[in-house]
């Protein structure tokens, strides 16, 4: 999730609606849906022309949100891949090609690193402090 404040870029651009925007409110609304405000996004008509948007940010503007998710850090969080408890979240790494989450494994107390990617995670559940995933074969023995 996105804070207030941040620019975004929406693509593809779209006729007759803002193609940057600030945003001035989000909020989380469960079951990984989230509500997010705008500012020149005030009324249903431009919101709706801008669905199917992305939201794009410069790398730079959320350089000090490394290791966080909307201002809600992911450490602590346990990693649920495949069914099996694999361990717990000690911190979200920045690399070149993704980011990695870093996954202290509850067996042998190992780092596993594991790509941040919407192909991996398949679910973040903020209440009950738990990520989801389904690994491709071969992953955990890196």
């Amino acid at each position: 999730m996105l804070p207030a404040g941040i620019p975004v870029h929406f693509v593809p651009p779209q006729l007759d609606v803002p193609r940057q925007a600030t945003v001035t409110d989000a909020a989380w609304l469960g079951g990984g849906a989230y509500e997010v405000a705008f500012a020149g996004v005030g009324d249903r008509a431009t919101a709706d022309a801008l669905v199917g948007s992305h939201c794009l940010v410069l790398r730079r503007d959320v350089a000090d949100l490394a290791g966080q998710a909307a201002g809600i850090s992911l450490k602590g969080f346990a990693f649920v891949a495949d069914g099996e408890d694999l361990g717990t979240v000690e911190a979200l790494r920045d690399n070149p090609g993704q980011q990695l989450l870093e996954v202290r494994r509850r067996e042998g107390g190992a780092l596993l690193l594991v790509p941040f990617v919407d192909e991996f995670i398949d679910a973040i559940d903020h209440d009950g402090r738990t990520i989801e995933a389904s690994l491709p074969a071969g992953l955990l023995e890196l």
